[in-house]
This record gives structure tokens, sequence and C-alpha cells, in this order.
């Protein structure tokens, strides 16, 4: 299977956008079963509820293995609007789905540096018994690198699934 291949999980569009272009905010997640990695892209301002719903949607696809590596690309936000209660509650998500979630790695893909300290303050609140091995990194280069996996990866087109 070739990048690009894998089955759209979750497409979240919170300003009612549809279509295989994202428009607005939200968060689609891709599984790339064969590579073992999941692409998880976030545009716009997504809320945490998407981040939430898209965690939630994965878990429970046919696809997903507990620890599989997860390449987050956060590029094209446009801002990272969480609250630190918002950020709390997503990680409360993960800690409540450790057990689903295994123990893999997580590579955070963020040019922006507010993006990337709010990333850290959202790392320190994960327990450390998560298991995840967690970097950000400010290119794509280095996150596809760490990861073992082809940057082309991150670009590869994916629809939007209803």
């Amino acid at each position: 299977m070739r990048p690009g291949e894998g089955a759209i999980l979750a497409a979240f569009d919170s300003s009612g956008g549809s279509g295989s272009v994202p428009s607005g905010s939200g968060v689609a997640t891709r599984i790339e079963a064969a590579l073992g990695v999941v692409v998880v892209s976030a545009w716009g301002h997504p809320s945490p509820e998407d981040f939430e719903r898209s965690t939630e949607r994965m878990l429970s696809d046919a696809a997903w293995r507990p620890g599989m590596d997860i390449l987050v690309d956060y590029r094209r936000l446009a801002r990272f609007g969480f609250s630190t209660e918002g950020m709390k509650r997503v990680s409360a998500t993960f800690r409540r789905r450790a057990d689903e979630l295994g123990d893999g790695r997580c590579a955070v893909l963020t040019p922006s540096m507010l993006i990337y300290g709010m990333f850290r303050m959202w790392h320190a609140w994960l327990p450390r018994e998560f298991g995840w091995e967690v970097q950000a990194f400010r290119t794509l280069e280095e996150a596809c690198a760490w990861l073992g996996v082809d940057p082309a990866i991150a670009d590869a087109p994916a629809a939007h699934r209803p």
C-alpha cells in the first residue's frame, strides 16, 4: 500500500464545509495500516471536541492496532486556541484510553513556536506511565525520519468520508 491509500477515519469540519478539501476548522485521521502509521491533520482552529471525536473513531476502526505510530500534522492550523481546560480534557481522553492506544511513537509536526510551546505544555500533563514516546518537530522531514516513513505520507490525498 502506498501513502494515501489508507482509509480516512474521521473528518470534522466545524465550519460546515464538506468535500475532499478541508475548509473551516477540523481534524482528519487516516490510518495507513500497511505502514503501521496514522496521519492526523488539523486545520483552522479545531476544538478539543474535534480531537476527542477523531481519537474515538481512530480507536474504534478495525484497521487500528495498539501501538501504531502517529504523525500529527499541525502545519495548517490558523491558531491553537485550546484553553488550559481544553488541553486537560484531551489529556484525560488519552489517559482513559491508554490501553487501547498501546505503546507507540507520536511525532507532532508544528512549525509555529507558539503551537510548539502549547504542545509541550499538553505533553507535561500526560502521566509518565502513558507509554507513548512523543516528540515535537519543526519540519516534516525530521518528523518522518524519526518515525521511519516517507514524508509523502503527510501530503497524500485523502477524501472525506460521509
